[in-house]
């Protein structure tokens, strides 16, 4: 797969080079395989255009489709549709919410907004924080409603500490906080802000409300939404300025990457926190397609998830890596419940790499599992095909028009690879790409953003995920360990035993294996003999550096004791290797 600019007859078109806004950086590139004719140039410009409208003869990039007007199209083309069902206190009655009825609760509550946050002296266009539960329907309203009311939404959900979080406003520039009551204690100490109780649609009156002042046509580089990375470094999450131009490629991208035997709306379940990139993008394809989201009464139940499953009405289900292994693992002695996953359309995961275990298992069960592969600063970048169609279920990157990427070697002079000899390629994001980040997220060398994300090319064209650079731990002697690739052979080998675990070992001799156990009560010294004698014909194959190199570096803590990001669930292993950093030393100081 290789990318070309537009051209045509080998030339550029200066009439339409010229018809694009000075302040364009560049006439869109198209990414496509093969050699394509003249006529096929033609037809892909129009069908850009015809996905971008002019608002007048000339092709203007200043109207740019955001998550606001893929929902007041919606409302038009399919006003009756049911956009969400809502949890009640019988499980039996879900009351529901149409495109109409949900476009309409947006304009309410974005006037209320308008009218009491002006009096409050907030101009428009300031950026207002809202740090709200993010699992509701009303959460929903109150992040699309303080855009249409012409602010900029900060939104988060995650509290890492409330000195981090005053950091954070200041950062960004917030200049109001909305927050839900859930949180009104935790930041009652927030200092130098107003703050506002999150609204209920019932504070929306339309006698009291007057309309919302006209705002200027918004620029592709002004920011649209302000959100927070899912890790942290040092404990600090990084903000992600979200442009009009990034979310107008982001909409084309939900509008062009369809799924094979997708044949019209869907019935699916909410995955994860409106606050985060995740849910909120996926809102974004619901509301394209006319799809159905159901909420979950105990957000990130998997009982009630896996009851939903069961009850064979959904069409897709969303669920982060991690609680789908669970999933998987529950079908194996639930043959209901394996029967309703094979039933749907997909079953669509993404937020860390499913084990390949876990693929096989839901080919050889007529389960279809889509990979997905995406960032809170980019969005989607890779998708597979889904287990029901490539049993190997490799990523792909999709023809998405204007996204420019580029797959670079990682070079490693002075590192020697274990026992992969994979030839490891970086995902880098070029800075022409509609979907690139931030300057602040981009190299100062060559201005792209390099993702940290490691590849390897299969012979299908596609690409397997090899982890983070961080994944690889470097040992003491400079050479590479495969961190996950241990991790996946425990969770393979000790599905009955363990409930999750993650590698260390940087700059240390060989790694060592934290492991929290799926029963509490087990016997350690037991437990780490059994895991051991299991992961034995694996290790047995590694170099010598890449060993479990005896019982004694597996390491035992208590369920759920291991640090986790907040959004996905993931272990994150330099926060476990600094946690547990004596404990290590002792473990590896040599014997007395």
């Amino acid at each position: 797969m290789w990318t070309r600019t537009l051209c045509l007859n080998g030339r550029w078109s200066e009439g339409l080079a010229s018809s694009f806004p000075k302040h364009t950086a560049h006439v869109p590139t198209f990414r496509y395989s093969g050699d394509i004719g003249y006529g096929a140039y033609i037809y892909i410009w129009v069908e850009y255009c015809l996905s971008h409208p002019a608002s007048s003869t000339q092709f203007n990039l200043l109207k740019h489709r955001t998550h606001l007007t893929v929902l007041e199209e919606a409302s038009r083309k399919h006003p009756s549709a049911i956009a969400f069902k809502i949890p009640s206190s019988d499980p039996q009655e879900c009351p529901s919410i149409t495109y109409s009825q949900w476009a309409l609760d947006v304009d309410r509550l974005a006037q209320y907004w308008y009218h009491t946050l002006s009096k409050g002296g907030i101009d428009q266009g300031s950026v207002v924080a809202m740090c709200l539960g993010g699992h509701e329907y009303i959460d929903v309203i109150q992040v699309y409603a303080v855009l249409k009311a012409g602010y900029v939404p900060h939104t988060f959900s995650r509290l890492p500490g409330i000195s981090v979080i005053q950091e954070l406003l200041y950062k960004s520039n917030t200049q109001a906080l909305i927050r839900s009551v859930d949180f009104k204690e935790v930041l009652e100490t927030i200092q130098g802000l107003p703050i506002f109780d999150a609204a209920k649609l019932a504070d929306a009156e339309e006698s009291t409300m007057g309309p919302i002042p006209a705002m200027p046509e918004k620029q592709a580089q002004d920011t649209l939404h302000i959100a927070h990375t899912s890790g942290s470094t040092s404990g600090t999450p990084k903000l992600v300025y979200l442009t009009y131009g990034w979310m107008d490629g982001t909409v084309t991208k939900q509008e062009i990457i369809v799924h094979p035997g997708k044949r019209g709306p869907e019935v699916v379940n909410w995955m994860g926190n409106i606050c985060h990139m995740a849910q909120f993008i996926g809102l974004v394809a619901r509301a394209l397609d006319g799809d159905c989201t159901i909420l979950l009464r105990k957000p990130g139940d998997l009982d009630e998830l896996i009851e939903l499953v069961k009850r064979n009405i959904l069409d897709v289900l969303f669920a982060f890596t991690p609680s789908l292994v669970k999933i998987l693992n529950a079908s194996q002695f639930d043959v209901d419940l394996r029967d309703s996953l094979a039933r749907l359309n997909r079953v669509r995961t993404g937020g860390a790499p499913l084990p390949r275990s876990a693929e096989e298992y839901a080919t050889k069960n007529g389960i279809n599992v889509v990979n997905v592969f995406g960032s809170t600063e980019v969005g989607t970048m890779l998708l597979s095909k889904g287990t029901r169609y490539d049993p190997a279920n490799t990523l792909h990157v999709h023809n998405i028009p204007g996204t420019l990427y580029r797959f670079v070697e990682i070079a490693r002079p002075d590192a020697e690879i274990g026992h992969s000899n994979a030839r490891l390629l970086e995902l880098v994001i070029l800075s022409d790409s509609t979907d690139c980040p931030a300057p602040s997220f981009r190299s100062p060398d060559d201005g792209h953003f390099h993702t940290g994300d490691l590849w390897e090319q299969a012979k299908d064209g596609g690409y397997i995920y090899r982890g983070r650079d961080d994944d690889w731990i470097n040992c003491e002697n400079a050479c590479l360990c495969d961190a996950s690739a241990i991790e996946d052979i425990v969770r393979t080998t000790c599905t009955d035993l363990i409930f999750d675990c993650v590698v260390v070992g940087s700059g240390r001799p060989s790694p060592a294996l934290f492991v929290e156990p799926k029963n509490d009560s087990v016997e350690h010294e037991k437990l780490r003999g059994e895991i051991f004698t299991r992961i034995l014909p694996f290790n047995e194959r590694l170099m010598v550096h890449e060993r479990i190199a005896s019982v004694r570096m597996v390491i035992i803590v208590q369920k759920h004791a291991l640090p986790r990001t907040a959004t996905k669930g993931n272990i994150r292993r330099k926060v476990v290797e600094g946690m547990y950093q004596n404990l290590l030393d002792e473990i590896y100081a040599p014997p007395k």
